[in-house]
């Protein structure tokens, strides 16, 4: 059975902490290891044997990070993505209305996890250029590749198995009126503060965080990096709760 191997506080180790443990274990050079730590948030390893996870734990350990090695069939599988159009941050809690205009009140106690991401997206496209080699003939195809970057808050409420998207690119923010700032990335940026300051007792990701401590957006590398890190913050729910359910 394959094994993935987590931290078990939420507190985001120091760069130089991971470089060590994936130089180390891996054989990585700093920069490689660098490169590697940097993606690694929460789950610190997946799809491992018993001896590599070991291994990792260990190295963890040695750095002064505490993990878990865990059976990787006991993660949260994440449901698809339902998108809200619409978000309201009011002193009640959250309004919400998807695309044919229908109202979702959410109390913000009932929120347990918000995750922030800005992700990067590769975008490939193919087009035919004017030009001509001779009696080769032409024109040729030329392929060009260019980044884009996807901005979204996730949201996990109690009760409830699905995972509501606000998509940044789509998003209405009637609540914040005469006063919303011109710029969309200012107006997502309000929306951020307001929904971790409102839902004070959820967990929020490195993305929010980021946020809130810094005023600057993290760039993950890809969806599946960034959802991963919302794999973990079930797993550090679902471990609090069930140390609240064992007897004293």
């Amino acid at each position: 059975m394959p094994y993935a191997v987590l931290q078990t506080l939420v507190q985001q180790p120091s760069l130089d902490q991971l470089v060590r443990i994936y130089a180390s274990v891996e054989g990585l050079t700093d920069l490689d290891a660098a490169h590697r730590a940097g993606d690694a948030v929460g789950i610190l390893g997946i799809n491992l044997d018993g001896a590599d996870a070991k291994a990792l734990w260990s190295a963890a350990r040695g750095a002064g990070i505490e993990t878990s090695i865990v059976d990787q069939s006991v993660l949260t599988q994440l449901p698809p993505a339902r998108k809200v159009k619409r978000c309201d941050c009011l002193d009640r809690g959250i309004e919400l209305y998807d695309s044919m205009g229908r109202q979702r009140v959410l109390a913000w106690k009932d929120v347990r996890i918000v995750g922030v991401g800005w992700i990067a997206r590769r975008q490939v496209s193919q087009q035919d250029l004017p030009i001509y080699m001779g009696e080769t003939g032409g024109p040729f195809p030329v392929v060009r590749e260019a980044t884009a970057v996807t901005t979204i808050v996730d949201l996990f409420v109690c009760d409830d198995p699905r995972r509501l998207r606000l998509d940044a690119s789509e998003l209405l923010y009637h609540y914040l009126g005469a006063s919303a700032p011109s710029d969309p990335m200012a107006r997502f940026d309000i929306l951020v503060r307001d929904l971790t300051r409102g839902a004070g007792d959820a967990l929020i990701n490195s993305g929010a965080e980021y946020l809130i401590a810094e005023g600057e957006h993290r760039l993950y590398r890809s969806m599946p990096i960034f959802e991963r890190e919302l794999v973990w913050l079930h797993w550090i729910q679902n471990e609090a709760a069930a140390q609240d359910s064992r007897p004293a």
